[in-house]
């Protein structure tokens, strides 16, 4: 998947009527409720075909788009296969995917490696005027400890880079969204707990339809919830024509056996993304849900530093309209690999 699908949701809807069929009352609702769908969007969803549209949001820096398509394989699946990001999230764009160990460990980061621009942009790093998403004190420890004119210093530059993150990583562990960075790499600094915080209430369907998980992602690590897994994972992937590093953070709750819902959380990019998070879930109608055949949605919204300036609006229109075409090839792909394993088996 490509990395602007890096704030998601996916969910899945399981039916058993072939397409054509009356969709489901919920889901119906959903889609007219929180994701503006019309008499016809509706009506071309029950004919089994692909429906993607951008969606309104409260901030300028954020993009939102929803797009819904029907695959003829268990729902259960795509679960299976998330957890295997590795696998998963391969594609053109994606250069990197590395799944972190529980409890995560340096040697997670040992393949991460920095762009040549990236490490002369390090060399003269400075708060609030930076070409790398970074918090004072990394930018500071770059300063102090890396000696630039000295041989190997792109080296020690690069392994800095992966203690930090893997500093970062603990403590978002252990204290959760109140360890989240602060972006100082422009002159106003960027609060990502905040834009997280942000992002989450803005997301009207997750807080009214599944206030538990609402509540779990919004207190993480500090409330509890049964029937839940969590891991981490590191990718980088090509975005705007430019590598991009990002830490995103995943939560599959499975609270009964017809339903599932993931949640990626983005935790650090350091170009570009200023805020994403995904929501993933699946709701069967069978009481089988190894049975095959659902609806697979996909929510996105990100915040991006790069709507800014000088034709803003026109930035955005083009971004919207990239990011509907990449959701349009993200789902087909993802329904493609996934029917394709199903009639193999």
């Amino acid at each position: 998947m490509r990395f602007i699908a890096s704030f998601v949701l996916i969910l899945l809807v399981s039916q058993t009527a072939p397409a054509g069929s009356v969709l489901p009352d919920h889901l119906r609702l959903m889609l007219a409720k929180y994701m503006r769908f019309t008499r016809q969007d509706l009506t071309a969803v029950s004919r089994g075909k692909l429906v993607k549209k951008a969606l309104e949001t409260r901030s300028r820096t954020e993009l939102a788009f929803f797009g819904i398509t029907d695959v003829n394989a268990p729902p259960s699946l795509l679960v299976d296969r998330f957890r295997d990001i590795e696998t998963f999230k391969k594609s053109e764009s994606v250069l990197k995917v590395k799944k972190m160990s529980d409890p995560p460990s340096l040697q997670n980061f040992k393949d991460m490696t920095l762009e040549k621009t990236d490490l002369k942009e390090l060399q003269k790093c400075k708060p609030g005027k930076c070409d790398m998403k970074l918090s004072t004190k990394m930018i500071e420890r770059f300063q102090q400890e890396i000696k630039w004119s000295e041989a190997g210093a792109d080296d020690k530059a690069t392994e800095l880079f992966r203690h930090l993150l893997f500093e970062y990583v603990q403590g978002y562990l252990s204290s959760g969204n109140s360890a989240l960075i602060q972006y100082h790499d422009q002159k106003k600094p960027v609060s990502l707990p905040q834009e997280f915080k942000s992002i989450l209430e803005g997301s009207a369907f997750v807080r009214e339809k599944l206030p538990q998980f609402y509540q779990y992602l919004m207190n993480y690590p500090t409330q509890s919830l049964e029937n839940t897994e969590n891991f981490l994972y590191w990718s980088k992937e090509t975005l705007k024509f430019r590598p991009v590093i990002t830490i995103t953070h995943v939560t599959i709750f499975r609270p009964n056996p017809q339903e599932a819902f993931i949640a990626s959380k983005q935790i650090y990019a350091n170009h570009y993304l200023t805020g994403s998070l995904a929501l993933t879930g699946m709701i069967s109608q069978n009481e089988n849900p190894d049975q095959a055949g659902f609806y697979l949605f996909y929510l996105n919204r990100t915040r991006t530093d790069m709507l800014g300036g000088l034709l803003s609006g026109l930035k955005r229109s083009l971004a919207r309209s990239r990011s509907t075409a990449a959701l349009d090839e993200n789902l087909t792909l993802i329904k493609v690999r996934l029917e394709k394993e199903f009639q193999t088996k």
